[in-house]
């Protein structure tokens, strides 16, 4: 019986570094994907889209105790 669990401990222990080796391993070099060029005419920014709430102004009254 104690063998068994001898075996099997050192099973387990083998397992464990081959799968902390192949996750440590260097990964491959991926190649770089060729490069397009894109050329954007806009470059409006619109803002009005989505009116400010007064809940997302600063507070500015100051009411402070100490």
């Amino acid at each position: 019986m104690r063998k068994l669990i001898a075996l099997a401990a050192v099973a387990v222990f083998a397992l464990t570094l081959s799968l902390g080796t192949i996750g440590c391993a260097p990964k491959a070099e991926e190649t770089p994907a060729p490069e397009t060029t894109t050329t954007t005419t806009t470059t409006e920014t619109v803002t009005e889209t989505v009116p400010m709430d007064s809940t997302m102004m600063a507070d500015t009254t100051t009411t402070t105790t100490h």
